[in-house]
């Protein structure tokens, strides 16, 4: 199974989540995932401006552990509850301290604070609607949920702060802070979301929002915490170690890379097969005339010179033929995937090439001809396509092997695309153009944009899906990103 988001990453960049399931009936889950960007010809993003390794170069793909999926109730009342979770690791540590569940430890707290982040972010989402419609009673159990969590941790940390050594605490203050900035942040967020929906926000909503930010803020100055009311830090340094603090927390779901390219040892004995032939080739000839000629002879110094030099060009012109076809049988790049516990969990290969309209398959040229101004309109003003093509491969024994937890059930491969390069032949972001208004012709200035289309296909256990995406974008950047319903064909 294959989930997909799309999203604004930043003013050039689009990000593409894709999560794969680990827990499947093959030992070795496999997916393969074919994105085709269609580039309108005025960009001048073709084969000749725009190669290989300038499209590797804007391509940026981090790989890690999903977070798994919890609501802040499961969080300290579910059967997987954290804060009991926990506890026993404390008291396994205090009871034999010669057993090592440093490793259990960290992993738990770190997995404790990354699954907040997701789920109080999820809960905000899913109540966003009914507290915009001035549901007060929505936001108290939003809120209520929220401090709960959060006294439940503060209390486990206090209940155990005296036990532990100074290692595992700052660990346990650093997770402290991180979720009560996240709280913060996630408040703060859903306060300008009800600013931009209403004209007018409930009052009682606007005070309960206000306090529970100022409480946080409070409480982060009196644990002498990193806040933003703090005078002793400047907002540069702050956002920096919030930044920097995060990704401490999160990095229990960070995966390393390994990078190769792929075929390589193919594509040498392949090279070292055919230069033994076009040496055997050569020395043929050359014996020939050595026997007709003899040695010393100009017609057989005339033969020895030809024969090498079609040598050299039968190794040149396989090796080109080659290196031409070896995109449709090798990948360009083969990524292997380890834990922190350096297990291999899996493998991702990529591979890049532009691909003429007429060689796509049939559903991907009606889904991108979907919605067309014009019938003719891809012969009319054509596109370069790039196709870019994942195999991702996992191995399910190894996958959380190392983990200390068996709540992690699903790999997230995040590619981000930076269309930079794409501007360079883009217009003016704005256009002029006039309109008659009350028997008046009347200047008017619009925006001009160009869109990018994305169509994805996934081959899966389940068959293949079809995705399409429009990034609409102008000189200035990304102004959003449309889906695209496509119909079943």
């Amino acid at each position: 199974m294959i989930k997909d988001i799309v999203k604004i990453h930043d003013k050039f960049s689009v990000e593409i989540k894709l999560v794969y399931d680990a827990y499947l009936n093959k030992k070795k889950p496999q997916y393969d995932v074919l994105t085709y960007l269609f580039i309108p010809n005025g960009l001048n993003i073709n084969n000749q401006t725009y190669n290989k390794n300038e499209f590797y170069n804007d391509v940026r793909l981090n790989v890690r552990y999903n977070t798994p999926t919890y609501t802040l109730e499961e969080m300290i009342y579910g059967e997987n509850n954290f804060i009991i979770e926990l506890q026993k690791i404390i008291t396994e540590i205090l009871e034999n301290p010669q057993k090592n569940n440093h490793e259990h430890f960290i992993t738990q707290t770190k997995l404790f604070g990354s699954i907040f982040s997701s789920a109080i972010k999820n809960r905000i989402r899913l109540s966003r609607k009914n507290i915009s419609e001035n549901n007060v009673e929505e936001l108290n159990s939003v809120l209520s949920i929220i401090k709960e969590v959060l006294n439940a941790y503060r209390a486990f940390v206090e209940k155990n702060s005296q036990n532990i050594d100074k290692t595992k605490l700052k660990l346990l203050l650093f997770t402290d802070e991180f979720i009560s900035n996240i709280a913060e942040y996630n408040i703060v967020i859903l306060y300008d979301y009800l600013k931009r929906k209403r004209t007018k926000i409930n009052p009682e909503i606007s005070t309960n929002l206000v306090k529970f930010v100022e409480s946080e803020t409070n409480y982060r100055k009196h644990k002498n915490y990193n806040t933003a009311l703090s005078t002793k830090i400047n907002n540069e340094t702050l956002l920096y170690n919030r930044s920097l603090l995060k990704k401490y927390i999160e990095s229990v779901l960070f995966l390393k890379k390994e990078i190769r390219k792929d075929g390589t040892i193919i594509e040498q004995t392949l090279f070292a097969v055919v230069a033994g032939l076009a040496m055997v080739f050569s020395t043929m000839v050359a014996f020939y005339y050595q026997q007709k000629y003899g040695n010393f002879t100009l017609p057989f110094l005339i033969a020895l010179v030809l024969s090498y030099m079609l040598k050299d060009r039968i190794k040149g012109y396989v090796g080109y033929l080659f290196v031409s076809k070896a995109s449709s049988i090798f990948y360009d790049f083969k990524l292997s995937i380890y834990s922190s516990e350096k297990n291999k969990i899996g493998i991702i290969k990529e591979n890049f090439r532009y691909t003429p309209f007429i060689k796509l398959g049939p559903k991907v040229k009606k889904h991108r001809l979907k919605d067309r101004l014009f019938e003719n309109e891809f012969e009319m003003f054509g596109e370069h396509i790039i196709q870019y093509k994942k195999r991702i491969i996992l191995f399910k024994k190894q996958f959380v092997k190392g983990l200390s937890t068996n709540n992690v059930t699903s790999l997230a491969d995040i590619t981000r695309i930076n269309f930079h390069r794409y501007i360079q032949h883009m217009d003016d972001p704005q256009k002029d153009y006039y309109i008659i208004n009350n028997g008046e012709i009347v200047k008017k200035t619009g925006d001009r944009v160009y869109h990018i289309n994305i169509v994805q296909k996934f081959y899966t256990e389940t068959g293949v899906e079809f995705k399409r995406f429009k990034v609409i974008m102008n000189r200035n950047g990304i102004k959003r990103i449309e889906k695209v319903e496509l119909e079943k064909l």
